[in-house]
């Protein structure tokens, strides 16, 4: 077996029995995270269908950190809807880099953002907390200076996500 083959064998090994030993992950609330019909159309339509995945992603991590810290690890079940009602890259995408190769991925940058609608429901379905945020860039001047294509995204979806927190903190139940 070569050098680099054992190499990766023990890695993977020792990272299987790390996760055994540390156990179940810890509960906490449930995410489910959903694009507006709009933009997922219209993402498809730009042939960047696979970015749908990375929003997801970035939405599910955030919520699922800020909702967790706010209630209490394990305190209590929740189930936390969030609804991207539109986003815009700040740099460009993958597939926009293939289609236009004069595109610089880190010098070509827009006004990027997004707009997002959340929701926080108990186990019996009662409604804990709901907001509406968004975030797009104003200039390029204020914008993001990471180099993500989602940079300006990731601001209005951690604003968000620390917006259903504070509310988690301090609203009453509703019906």
């Amino acid at each position: 077996m070569p050098k680099t083959s054992a190499r990766r064998l023990i890695l993977v090994t020792a990272l299987v029995a790390a996760t055994a030993l540390a156990g179940p992950a810890p509960s906490g609330p449930e995410v489910a995270v959903t694009l507006a019909p709009a933009l997922s159309d219209r993402l498809e339509r730009s042939g960047d269908a696979a970015e749908r995945a990375v929003l997801r992603q970035l939405a599910t991590e955030a919520m699922h950190e800020s909702v967790a810290r706010a209630i209490g690890r394990g305190a209590h079940r929740v189930r936390v809807d969030v609804v991207i009602e539109d986003a815009a890259p700040s740099h460009p995408t993958r597939a926009q880099l293939a289609r236009t190769p004069s595109l610089d991925a880190l010098r070509t940058h827009s006004s990027g953002g997004a707009r997002l609608t959340a929701e926080v429901r108990d186990e019996t379905g009662r409604r804990l907390a709901r907001i509406a945020h968004e975030h797009y860039a104003p200039d390029l001047d204020r914008a993001s200076p990471a180099g993500d294509p989602w940079a300006d995204a990731r601001v209005a979806i951690d604003g968000a996500a620390a917006r259903l927190a504070q509310a988690l903190r301090t609203a009453p139940a509703q019906p």
